[in-house]
Formats: C-alpha cells, structure tokens, sequence
C-alpha cells in the first residue's frame, strides 16, 4: 500500500502518509509491493469503499483495459492506540 499512498513518516509526531505519486496500474503497484495482482485489486476495492481511493479502467493496447487507481487525499494519517 505504500506506493498508493506512497510515504510513510515516521520520524514526525503525527505520523503520516503523504499522496507525491502519480496514478499508477494496480499491475504496476502489484508488481513494486510483490504480491498479487488480485490481491492488490482486493485492496483497493475496499479502500475504495472507505473513500480513500478512486479508480477507473483505461485501454492498454495489445492487452485489453487495466485499471488505475489514485488517491483522493493529498495526506493520510494513520493513528493507532492500543
């Protein structure tokens, strides 16, 4: 998920992930994170649900359509308390 949301900031007070990608394939970001086109596509269609994401299918010629996704924030923070 890293490359979606693209960094995570750990060193800061309120840990954040800031959006500085582009929109990018779900094959693409599959094959940075090393894992499955399918399960990636899972990810995203629940991130979608929770509004985070966005996508739409484009054509890719000689290939049928693929799907790219984006970001609908510029920065996510991501609070834990246990």
């Amino acid at each position: 998920m890293a490359p979606i949301l693209c960094r995570l900031v750990p060193d800061q007070p309120s840990s954040g992930i800031s959006n500085k990608q582009k929109p990018a394939a779900v094959s693409d970001l599959a094959g940075k994170l090393r894992r499955d086109t399918r399960a990636v596509s899972r990810d995203v269609d629940l991130l979608e649900e929770f509004g985070l994401l966005q996508s739409r299918y484009e054509t890719n010629p000689g290939h049928g359509k693929r799907r790219i996704i984006h970001s609908l924030a510029r920065q996510y923070q991501l609070l834990a308390t246990i």
